[in-house]
């Protein structure tokens, strides 16, 4: 099976020894994450997120996941905190994510009266994975929107719950 590792961190593997005790069966996981031909290269299930490009593919619906636009501490004591969507326009930055299976930098979207608006703001660094997409958040470098898991903790260290930044 192929999915981004950060879904496999939080919500496959902790799930996983249950399920092996059920099925004695041996899994192999990659994260390639990006567009291949799942029969010619042997997957029984890749996990993506949005509609799949292949419409000969069964595609389940998993879960519906919460985004957000999201900052550092640190990006927000020198830039500020905006309110709106348009305070982002005076000088605000975000982290360029350019995913494998995107054809452009992805922009910020956001869902005001029933309709949504995309915005592109100033940026100083464009990544290519999960990781350091939020590792640059985290760093201050711009704002960025993911869905929620992966930037928020819970006590005992698993993503839900309460902002880790």
């Amino acid at each position: 099976m192929d999915l981004h590792g950060t879904q496999a961190r939080n919500f496959l593997l902790p799930t996983l020894p249950g399920l092996l005790e059920c099925y004695p069966i041996h899994l192999h996981i990659s994260e390639t994450h990006q567009p291949m031909d799942i029969v010619r290269e042997g997957y029984g299930c890749i996990v993506r997120v949005g509609a799949l490009s292949d419409s000969s593919l069964i595609q389940r619906k998993l879960t519906e996941l919460e985004r957000g636009a999201f900052a550092s501490p640190s990006y927000l004591t020198k830039f500020g905190t905006p309110a709106t969507p348009e305070d982002l326009e005076n000088g605000h930055r975000m982290v360029d994510l350019l995913a494998p299976n995107m054809p452009s930098v992805a922009p910020l979207a956001f869902q005001i009266d029933g309709r949504v608006r995309e915005m592109l703001l100033l940026t100083v660094i464009t990544v290519t994975g999960a990781e350091t997409n939020v590792a640059s958040a985290c760093a201050g470098l711009g704002i960025i929107q993911v869905p929620r898991y992966r930037v928020v903790r819970t006590r005992k260290g698993t993503s839900r719950g309460r902002n880790s930044w």
